[in-house]
């Protein structure tokens, strides 16, 4: 991706599930103009997320970022900082890139968010509550992001523009799920994960099963063709 430096009125970069682009995202801190930024999938990707903050707007004529997707991009560093200067932007997608660090703080004055999806941020930290300014958010992914804490009634304020939501795998969120009847239009609610035993116990079920269906449709074939 070195080479889109050299591409200054470039305004929207779209390599999405291009697996073997390789090079340092720094590089693209140089195009003021970009307002889209999507390389999700591109895994030889490496480089500090910090360059989006040289993507900011400037001036109130200018649109800066409205759509950071890097989904995947596990080589990654930073910080998420680097994203809050960008108060235009209308999605951001970072899930599967564990290396990140940062705090939901960074992301709560990005008020004309819609899509907001941090899947697997083991590191990410901070409080629901730090959501309570982004109304205009129709999906919220933050699953695995066990450092999280808060209580889901700080979602009520989302309504009713919220349609999907995961927080599977936050352990340390609270709260009563009938909060959530506030949210009209929500319409995916991934279930939680088994806990650690019965999954155990499903996995023993299965390894069992498995060789018991295995031996009666041997016995099947045996009785039919005798």
């Amino acid at each position: 991706v070195d080479s889109l430096a050299a591409c200054p009125s470039l305004h929207k970069a779209n390599l999405n599930g291009c697996e073997l682009v390789e090079g340092n995202v720094g590089a693209l801190a140089v195009l003021r103009g970009l307002e889209v930024v999507d390389f999700s999938g591109c895994h030889r990707l490496s480089g500090d997320v910090g360059f989006l903050a040289e993507l900011a707007p400037t001036s109130a004529l200018d649109a800066g970022l409205t759509s950071v997707e890097l989904n995947g991009c596990r080589r990654l560093t930073g910080s998420l900082e680097g994203l809050a200067r960008n108060r235009n932007l209308v999605r951001v997608e970072l899930s599967g890139c564990p290396r990140l660090v940062g705090s939901l703080r960074d992301l709560e004055r990005l008020h004309k968010l819609r899509t907001l999806h941090l899947n697997g941020l083991r590191l990410l930290r901070g409080g629901l509550r730090r959501l309570r300014g982004l109304r205009h958010l129709s999906s919220l992914g933050l699953r695995d992001c066990a450092l999280l804490t808060g209580d889901l009634a700080g979602l009520g304020c989302l309504r009713p523009g919220l349609r999907a939501l995961d927080l599977s795998g936050c352990a340390a969120i609270a709260g009563d799920v009938a909060c959530l009847a506030k949210c009209a239009d929500l319409k995916q609610v991934p279930p939680p994960p088994l806990p650690a035993a019965a999954a155990a116990v499903a996995a023993a079920a299965m390894l069992l099963f498995v060789p018991l269906l295995f031996c009666f449709c041997c016995l099947f074939f045996y009785s039919s063709s005798s």
